[in-house]
């Protein structure tokens, strides 16, 4: 007979659960400088996030900006 050595009272982490772990959304730390009539300056900080993975687009005046951080902890880990 096989026993689950998992405490009941534990709540499951990414590594242990069995469902997908929910999109997180965040509000980072930002500077922002307008340089000219048409033209601003932004700061994004984005600690642990390589700068290929971060994607920003501009549509209808709405400014998004979505960065993925990748775990460098490996699967069997």
């Amino acid at each position: 007979m096989t026993q689950s050595t998992a405490n009941p009272e534990t709540k499951p982490t990414p590594a242990t659960s069995p469902m997908p772990v929910p999109r997180v959304e965040r509000e980072p730390r930002y500077t922002a400088r307008q340089i000219d009539e048409h033209t601003w300056e932004l700061g994004v900080a984005l600690p642990g996030v390589k700068r290929e993975d971060v994607t920003v687009s501009l549509e209808d005046n709405d400014l998004e900006i979505v960065a993925q951080r990748h775990s460098s902890v490996p699967e069997s880990w």
